[in-house]
């Protein structure tokens, strides 16, 4: 199994790559297929909110598809609409048919379907799996935007898409050949645990933490531009500064995620959910006190130290707290709930932003942390065990 594990990372890979390589020159892009006519800030949000929307429609579908089919199966149709959509992105010659294939790759819904394969413990235990997931999505997010700026600077934007996309579909031969399917094991346990329903009170509790840590993510993306602004008005290569500190804050991710994933392999990964989550938060809370951008780059490092525990610990609860035979679904839903915390992050800085001005912005994107660490435990309100499947 050890050359199928490393095969998905490198799907993990391209896939995050993909998504990334578009999101800091997307306007510059959909300029570019327009004939450098400018556009409206209204094509690049579509541009960007597409593959979420996609993503939403066709998680739980395909979760659901993992338990019904072989796994390996879903893969390999995943990662052909994951191809289709990279080879139409790459020939798209208007912005219709642009945002017709980002929609496309959002729907195609791989990343369910790996993370499926990553929390079956097959070449080592699941939290080692997932830590080592975390990590190829850090990497693509640390290289993707700078590659992606610089083919749109230097090379050629359509060159590197259609680079990508053939990259995917030699990909996708190789995995043809060395991905073995899962063997679901029939580890003992009780015969009321196994055919349980699927919704429960930790189940919710952790669908919302999800939603609250990936809309404090994407909330921050937007927040931190426009308070770093407001701090630094008229300083040179200020875009510059903002994505070297977003750069390092992956960077910690990266470094960190194994970290994480040997302490939830150890036990107690709610606890660690719960410390990762408020040190987010507090991490954030330091910024309004810092003046040197050194001590900006600390607070976004220990920030990104700590959301490298995130969506790992995330995973891997929902995984073990849902019953066996449709771990796929709830993976799906865990899915589904990251990509709405997706759409309201941003949405919540809008909103403060326009009462309140560009000083006030962290302020959602660390409420949105905490609520994260208080959502895991709010099952315990409502049941006494809150790790035990019990339907609502």
């Amino acid at each position: 199994m050890r050359n199928t594990f490393y095969t998905l990372l490198c799907i993990q890979f391209l896939v995050t790559f993909a998504l990334m390589l578009l999101i800091p020159v997307m306007p510059l892009y959909l300029q570019q297929l327009n004939n450098n006519v400018p556009l409206s800030g209204f094509w690049s949000a579509a541009a960007i909110a597409a593959p979420a929307i996609g993503a939403l429609l066709s998680a739980p579908m395909i979760g659901k598809g993992c338990d019904r089919f072989e796994k390996k199966t879903m893969l390999m149709l995943t990662q052909c609409l994951f191809v289709i959509s990279l080879f139409a992105m790459a020939l798209a010659s208007s912005l219709i048919s642009f945002l017709v294939a980002r929609l496309l790759l959002g729907f195609a819904g791989i990343s369910v379907v790996l993370t499926v394969y990553f929390c079956h413990a097959s070449y080592q235990s699941e939290a080692l799996q997932l830590a080592k997931q975390q990590r190829a999505i850090a990497l693509a997010c640390l290289f993707g935007p700078l590659v992606g700026g610089y083919a749109l600077d230097s090379l050629s934007m359509h060159a590197l898409l259609l680079f990508s996309a053939i990259s995917s579909a030699v990909l996708l031969g190789i995995s043809t050949v060395i991905v073995r399917d899962l063997v679901q094991p029939q580890p003992p346990a009780e015969p009321s645990v196994i055919n349980a329903r699927l919704w429960s009170w930790p189940l919710v509790g952790w669908l919302a933490a999800g939603c609250a840590v990936q809309a404090a993510a994407f909330a921050l993306v937007v927040a931190f531009a426009l308070y770093y602004q407001a701090q630094w008005p008229g300083t040179e290569h200020i875009a510059s500064q903002i994505g070297a500190l977003h750069a390092t804050a992956w960077l910690a991710t990266f470094l960190f995620a194994g970290f994480w994933g040997k302490r939830n392999q150890s036990g107690n990964p709610r606890f660690n959910f719960m410390l990762a989550s408020a040190g987010c938060g507090l991490a954030l809370l330091c910024i309004p006190w810092v003046n040197q951008l050194w001590l900006f780059m600390l607070a976004r490092f220990c920030q990104g130290a700590c959301f490298a525990a995130l969506p790992q610990t995330l995973f891997l609860q929902i995984s073990k707290i849902c019953p066996i035979n449709q771990r796929g679904a709830a993976l799906g839903l865990a899915r589904s709930s990251q990509v709405v915390g997706q759409l309201l992050g941003p949405l919540s800085v809008a909103l403060v932003y326009d009462q309140f001005g560009a000083n006030s912005v962290l302020w959602p994107v660390v409420l949105w942390f905490f609520a994260g660490s208080c959502f895991v435990i709010l099952p315990t309100l409502f049941t006494s065990t809150s790790f035990k499947v019990t339907s609502i």
